[in-house]
């Protein structure tokens, strides 16, 4: 079973446009590729709607401040 991660509120504020309820904040987390494109910026290939995905290939350059902060603390 998944574990349940924590984020700050401040984190969680500026994913305002989340449309998964913070799913990610539940432990489903696509394995994340290493950073191509500046701090903010990796490759994920859960293929999931989410509002900070944009397409990059058969992948997406995640962009959410919430999966940055767990990737950061986590290293997940």
């Amino acid at each position: 079973m998944p574990m349940e991660l924590k984020i700050g509120k401040e984190v969680l504020d500026l994913a305002d446009r989340c449309n998964r309820e913070y799913h990610c904040l539940k432990g489903f987390l696509s394995e994340p590729q290493p950073r191509v494109v500046g701090p903010q910026r990796f490759i994920c290939h859960d293929s999931d709607s989410c509002a900070y995905k944009f397409p990059f290939g058969d992948n997406f350059f995640c962009t959410c401040p919430v999966r940055q902060a767990i990737y950061e603390t986590y290293g997940k």
